[in-house]
């Protein structure tokens, strides 16, 4: 039948319904092979789905896919009553099962449809499943961890969303969450600009109508700054759980890995303990396929590349089975895995010889992480499943463009280990503000080493991009795989800040160095920075302009801001977050100290007349080595000599400037932050 005759509906669903029992039969057809004490088990279960995908595709009328699936269940029968499945047997099946798969993506395919005639009559030839009893030293091995059968995976109900319906839903939620931050900035504004017309004494001869409709006009304003606030909130929410849509288990992305690690040592002759640890994660399904390919890499590198023969592994006082291991973890922002193998580890030696005299002065660290160069290897021959210097640059690249990076570690004899750190969203970037060439940049502080002052030999990153560079005051320390670089900006925040990640202007086309655009929360464009692959582009460029420097412990200086007034607690923030600070808030005199009693600040801006105690109370609790602003209203002689007694830096009173005070002020009492003189009224 032409699949064009089906409903699409249908195809689609049989696409999946296929793509699950094949992920299922592999998985157990491994663990056949291994010698599973519940081998009548998976079989059966195994027999059950390839019946029930011959039953599907006999209804669709794709005889082909039909038939295959009848042989390989033929096959299957005779694994009955096996101990276990002998190599040659799984090679045939999974070898099938791989066929099935795309048969049900694309039924009338020529190259399938002959590898089906010629797959059928094999699966129908006579053949022993059966195999004698596991080596010795296998037996001696320590049990594996019961793995999950496939009813404890599928307890939950699974409801299908298509890719495309669940796109348009995070491309709308994605709007709507930028928009709303928009939003609360507008009522944000106009709220304190109308705070500024109620303050102000009403104008001779105005009538009471006019005052009402300021009062009304500041109520009506107030209210809307708190449905925008809650419609932020309920924008978030609905961003999370849009996300969650896209979360699917790691089942079918550790069925390949396990799948890779068994085909790779089969072709080099090897024999591998390959386990994996965090089978019950979940990933944002935008990840699985796009991991594939980096953990492809790794996993048949670390078995030709790292395990070494048997017969060296004896030599060494190693089992001769080598042992591969894959750990999945989160942290809620970070999903981590971790390839560790117990090979022979990196040859730094060769490493440093291939390097030549780019190698001088680098430390092990560094010559290990060269390895994600293009063309560096240790190797002196290509072999059937790794070439020379073909892998591990692509891996590098392909975790970078997922956000992510990838680290190594190595010892000499005993092994190595490559960790992937990837965010668990890609629709929303944690970062900083920074101006250069007059083109705003968010800066993703996954890539962010450091934030600081200028040191005046910053490579100013307004020429990476081809733009006129002003003075840079700020010094952006981004790492990548190598080390760090610093460049230099005109302005840069130091308030970190969530941004929806958006695509670019189909204008603008492909720019290098940037991932994606968003807008921020007052209405203005900003592009999302590549941080980390500009690092390692500018450290790998070599140019005389980047300067290499280590890892700081400099971070931005923290503010505690406290007033009761959500008006002027908001508008000292806001002025001290756009100048750069990071900012944590306190709404009473209370929350105040017990913020200081708990975790340290680098300055306090507060009220004086508050609820819950006063200002003079934030002064006496804050340490005496921190600069404290105390800020009134009611300004007098009396309160400003006892914030002088108290050690306050400044008594300021409440106006229309104030905002600007408070910064100034701080900025020129503050360390690490740049000093405008003559500025501070």
């Amino acid at each position: 039948m032409d699949s064009r005759d089906v409903d699409p509906v249908l195809v689609e669903i049989f696409e999946a319904e296929v793509s699950e029992a094949v992920d299922v039969i592999q998985a157990d057809v491994l663990r056949l092979e291994q010698g599973d004490p519940d081998a009548d088990g998976l079989l059966e279960e195994v027999l059950r789905l390839a019946h029930d995908v011959k039953g599907s595709a006999r209804v669709l009328g794709f005889s082909d896919a039909g038939e295959l699936s009848h042989a390989l269940e033929d096959r299957l029968v005779r694994w009955r009553g096996a101990e276990r499945a002998v190599p040659e047997e799984a090679d045939l099946v999974l070898r099938a099962a791989d066929t099935l798969r795309a048969l049900a993506k694309a039924p009338e395919d020529a190259a399938l449809l002959e590898a089906t005639a010629t797959l059928i009559p094999a699966l129908r030839t006579v053949g022993d499943p059966a195999r004698t009893a596991p080596s010795a030293e296998r037996e001696s091995q320590p049990p594996r961890p019961e793995r999950p059968s496939r009813s404890s995976v599928d307890q939950a109900a699974t409801v299908k969303v298509s890719g495309d319906a669940l796109g348009l839903v995070r491309t709308g939620v994605s709007a709507l969450l930028a928009d709303s931050f928009i939003a609360e900035s507008h009522a944000g504004r106009l709220f304190e600009a109308l705070g500024e017309i109620v303050r102000e004494e009403l104008p001779e001869g105005a009538s009471s109508s006019f005052a009402r409709a300021r009062t009304q006009m500041r109520d009506a304003v107030q209210g809307m700054q708190s449905v925008v606030r809650l419609l932020n909130a309920h924008a978030k929410t609905l961003a999370e759980h849009a996300r969650t849509l896209g979360v699917a288990p790691v089942t079918g992305l550790i069925v390949h890995l396990e799948r890779t690690v068994r085909d790779a040592a089969r072709t080099v002759g090897r024999e591998v303990d390959f386990d994996v640890d965090g089978r019950d994660m979940l990933l944002d399904a935008q990840f699985l396929e796009p991991l594939k390919a980096p953990l492809t890499h790794l996993l048949r590198n670390a078995v030709d590349h790292g395990l070494e023969s048997a017969a060296c592994r004896l030599g060494a006082g190693k089992p001769t089975i080598g042992r591969i291991r894959v750990r999945l973890s989160s942290d809620g922002e970070h999903f981590e895995i971790v390839v560790t193998d117990d090979g022979r580890g990196l040859d730094l030696e060769r490493l440093r010889d291939r390097l030549g005299e780019a190698a001088e002065g680098m430390s092990d660290q560094e010559i290990m992480n060269t390895i994600f160069r293009p063309g560096v290897t240790t190797r002196e021959t290509a072999t059937l499943i790794s070439g020379r210097g073909v892998g591990l640059d692509s891996v590098a690249t392909m975790v970078r463009d997922l956000g992510g990076r990838v680290f190594v570690t190595s010892h000499a004899g005993q092994g190595s280990t490559f960790r992937l750190i990837l965010p668990m969203c890609l629709s929303v970037v944690e970062g900083i503000v920074a101006e250069a060439g007059g083109v705003r940049f968010v800066v993703p502080t996954s890539g962010l080493d450091d934030v600081g002052v200028a040191g005046g030999d910053e490579l100013p990153l307004a020429e990476v991009f081809g733009m006129q560079a002003g003075r840079p005051k700020h010094s952006l320390r981004l790492h990548g795989h190598e080390g760090v670089v610093a460049v230099g900006v005109e302005f840069a925040a130091y308030a970190t800040l969530d941004v929806v990640t958006l695509p670019l202007p189909s204008h603008l086309g492909h720019v290098p160095h940037v991932i994606g655009a968003t807008i921020l929360n007052r209405g203005d464009p900003a592009l999302i920075l590549d941080a980390r692959g500009l690092a390692d582009h500018l450290l790998g460029a070599g140019a005389p302009e980047v300067r290499r420097v280590p890892a700081g412990d400099l971070g931005p200086p923290t503010v505690l801001v406290a007033d009761d007034s959500t008006t002027m607690r908001t508008q000292l923030a806001t002025a001290l977050e756009e100048a750069g600070f990071r900012v944590e808030t306190a709404e009473d005199a209370a929350q105040a100290v017990a913020a200081l009693g708990a975790r340290a600040f680098d300055a306090v801006v507060s009220d004086i007349q508050m609820p819950g105690g006063s200002g003079f109370d934030v002064l006496d609790a804050a340490p005496d080595d921190i600069p404290v602003v105390l800020c009134t209203a009611y300004p007098d002689e009396q309160g400003r000599e006892r914030a002088r007694q108290g050690g306050a830096l400044h008594y300021f009173a409440k106006d229309t400037g104030i905002g600007a005070r408070v910064v100034l002020a701080l900025l020129a009492a503050l360390p690490n932050t740049p000093t405008i003189e003559g500025a501070i009224p």
